[in-house]
């Protein structure tokens, strides 16, 4: 998902690009994505609620969260696209109906048994994290196939 200060970002390059100070620089605009999906990593999402404007007003990140939601305010054309073509398929058909009990939050102990039959990616914000992460999982996972870890390292 795009965050409000990115939006900001494109709408200031794109104005620069068109030299026009309409939003956007004047040229229309598509935007495409699910509005399910994660927010952004560290970040505000462009349908998130600002609380206390005249405060983020008072810092130059604030005015491009700000200026990212008047933007956004702006559009006014929504198309929702209801076919998911990426899971598109009779034998996908239980895991579509899963995925749309999920965006709601609306899951059942059935749809629980199904997702416990697969693996759960973890999204990080930081290589710390990350590189712990890996590291418990090589160890584990060696462990349980009564295998030594060999650990190599790339300089670059």
């Amino acid at each position: 998902m795009i965050s409000l200060h990115f939006l900001h970002s494109i709408n200031k390059a794109l104005q620069l690009a068109k030299e026009c100070d309409k939003p956007f620089g004047g040229i229309h605009v598509f935007f495409a994505g699910d509005f399910a999906q994660l927010p952004p990593v560290g970040a505000s999402s462009v349908y998130k609620l600002l609380k206390n404007a005249s405060f983020l007003a008072g810092t130059l990140a604030g005015q491009a969260q700000l200026d990212g939601k008047l933007l956004w305010l702006c559009v006014d054309c929504v198309v929702i696209l209801e076919k998911p073509e990426r899971q598109d398929g009779d034998e996908n058909e239980r895991f579509v109906e899963l995925l749309d009990r999920l965006r709601l939050g609306e899951c059942n102990d059935e749809d629980y048994e199904l997702l416990c039959t697969r693996w759960c990616p973890i999204i990080v914000t930081d290589n710390a994290s990350k590189d712990a992460l890996n590291e418990a999982r090589a160890i584990q996972f060696a462990l349980d196939q009564n295998q030594e870890l060999h650990w190599y390292y790339a300089i670059d």
